[in-house]
Parts: C-alpha cells; sequence; structure tokens
C-alpha cells in the first residue's frame, strides 16, 4: 500500500475523497463505506486536497506542483496548472493549501507563506518573528476568528491574522 496523506469532505456531492502516493484520488460514499469514484491524472503523489464548498470543486495538490480542479459530482477535470521547471528544479513547490471559504481565497505553502510574518509575543513581552524551517504538513482556517493555523514537521505551529497577516 502506498498510503493516505490527504482527504476532504466534498459536501456538495456528499463524497470523502483520499489522496496519496499512488497519484490517485479516490471518492467514497461515506454512507455505504464503498468507492464512488476515481479521479486520475497526476504525475507524482497527491500531498494535498481541498473543496470549495460554493461552487463544488475539488482541489489536489501533487509532489511537483501540479494543482487540479475537479468536479466530484462528474468525476471530471476541470483545469490543471502546473510549476514550472524553473521552480521545479529551485524547489519552489508547494507542499501544503487551503481554501479560506469566506473568501475564496487560495494559500499554498511549502516552508513559509512568502510575504506573510509572524510575531508571537513571548511571556517577558517582547516580539519576536518565528518562520517555518520544516516543510507544513498540515493547514486550517478558523473563519469564525479569520486565522490561519500551520504546522510543519517539527511540530511548530503558528497562527496568523487573515486580515493584517
Amino acid at each position: 500500500s502506498l498510503g493516505i496523506k490527504a482527504c476532504c469532505w466534498c459536501q456538495g456531492s456528499k463524497v470523502v475523497a483520499t489522496a496519496g502516493l499512488d497519484r490517485t484520488i479516490m471518492l467514497w460514499d461515506p454512507l455505504t463505506y464503498r468507492l464512488f469514484g476515481k479521479l486520475e491524472g497526476h504525475k507524482k503523489g497527491v500531498t494535498a486536497l481541498e473543496y470549495k464548498a460554493k461552487q463544488d470543486i475539488l482541489l489536489s495538490l501533487d509532489y511537483r506542483a501540479c494543482l487540479m480542479f475537479w468536479d466530484p459530482s462528474n468525476q471530471a477535470q476541470l483545469m490543471k496548472i502546473e510549476a514550472s521547471a524553473a521552480d521545479v528544479a529551485q524547489v519552489r513547490i508547494t507542499s501544503q493549501m487551503l481554501i479560506n471559504q469566506t473568501t475564496g481565497h487560495l494559500v499554498l505553502a511549502k516552508r513559509q507563506p512568502q510575504l506573510w510574518r509572524f510575531s508571537k509575543i513571548q511571556e517577558a513581552g517582547v516580539q519576536r518573528e518565528l518562520f517555518h524551517k520544516g516543510e507544513l504538513v498540515a493547514a486550517l482556517v478558523n473563519p469564525c476568528f479569520f486565522q490561519l493555523v500551520l504546522v510543519d514537521v517539527s511540530g511548530l505551529v503558528t497562527l496568523w491574522e487573515l486580515g493584517s497577516g
């Protein structure tokens, strides 16, 4: 088994999507636990899945920074965006993504969002900037407080204010 690297709930289509190193996105019926369909087209393992609820679109990201947009209801590929050869060669590719369902913005990251900074107030009240030094393994958005939470392989968790960065 090549293992699952990502999963998400596709609310509009009422399916659970899973993906991993086998380059295939599997769509599962959560009521019957049966395979509903397969989405194929990635050339490398899939690292992340996100679902855009308003348009019923599933996004998938692979190890070569190929971003694909899918219609999970019709099991059809809608669009494909690939990183340039220069970006792949210089390892400027992304490993995680998330969609802010409130604004519809897509956030892509590997080590850190390029232009965002995080300041942490320490116990003494002194601020210092923190940046992820390892690959991001999880990204969550808190729509109530407009915050982004990122976690890297070393376990560093950062909290970003979406309004101010």
